[in-house]
């Protein structure tokens, strides 16, 4: 069934820009987030099956610009003719703590994932009753976890669509394991958890991460309202790997999203992407 949870920002509103100036300015962080493309269940302003790039270096934007070309029958190009205008909008994405599936896209590769080595210590999350949290998952068995270990957890939901996030063990607690960095989705009853020994990223020729939908969200602070601005098709264009800079920096992750068309049948028109504002 489709979502029907609502995404949600608390932050102090800037009340000097309001007292001082009068003006409604959009002030404030975005994010860009990612989800399955062609699953309904999953809605532009739920919190399920929505999980982020990373941090931006900089503000996440659409760029819009206009494309023309001259129609072409067969072979023979046609001169002196209208041209036809036509538009793309594309996203540029440079960000400075990067999530796993963020280097897979940088660097156009795919992940293989090595277990512990001889007995792979594996076990599975346990939901009866549901008590994961973003930062803490019940297992079945804690037997053979240790504090420092990296932990492959399946999230998300079959609904939703799920994906193996990685973690630090910060603790044990019985059978309570709390992380070091959170997940984005919780996972399901029975969902794999396994100890990671090594990932490793192979750079492939082509067949890229398949196309997702994309949703930019910023708060207003000043007026109250969130932007979510939801495509619901997109795919890299272009990757830019790691920028390592001189060393004293954070490296930078980089690529290129486009916006691919979706045909809208309210209106019989090809669209980007939708723009709302929810107050």
């Amino acid at each position: 069934m489709a979502d029907s949870t609502a995404i949600s920002f608390t932050c102090n509103p800037l009340a000097e820009i309001l007292a001082n100036t009068g003006i409604n300015a959009e002030v404030g962080g975005t994010v860009i987030e990612y989800a399955d493309y062609g699953n309904t269940d999953v809605t532009y302003k739920g919190t399920l099956g929505w999980r982020p790039y990373g941090i931006s270096e900089t503000a996440i934007r659409l760029v819009p610009s206009l494309e023309t070309f001259i129609p072409k029958a067969g072979m023979v190009s046609v001169s002196h003719d209208v041209l036809e205008t036509g538009r793309m909008v594309e996203i540029p994405v440079s960000l400075v703590y990067p999530t796993w599936y963020t280097k897979m896209a940088a660097n156009g590769s795919a992940t293989a994932v090595i277990t512990e080595p001889g007995s792979p210590i594996t076990t599975t999350v346990d939901e009866s009753p549901p008590a994961a949290t973003n930062f803490s998952i019940v297992v079945a068995s804690a037997t053979g976890l240790v504090v420092g270990q990296e932990l492959g957890i399946i999230t998300g939901s079959s609904t939703y669509g799920t994906q193996e996030e990685y973690v630090v063990i910060k603790s044990i607690s019985g059978t309570t394991v709390n992380f070091v960095n959170p997940i984005f989705q919780l996972p399901a009853d029975g969902a794999a958890v396994r100890v990671i020994s090594e990932k490793k990223l192979s750079s492939i020729v082509c067949d890229l991460p398949a196309a997702k939908q994309i949703r930019i969200v910023k708060y207003d602070r000043s007026n109250g309202n969130i932007r979510i601005d939801h495509i619901q098709r997109a795919k890299i264009k272009a990757i830019a790997g790691a920028d390592d800079g001189d060393g004293k920096v954070a490296a930078k992750y980089g690529f290129t999203i486009e916006a691919l068309p979706e045909y809208n049948a309210a209106t019989s028109k090809y669209k980007f992407y939708d723009t709302h504002y929810i107050n």
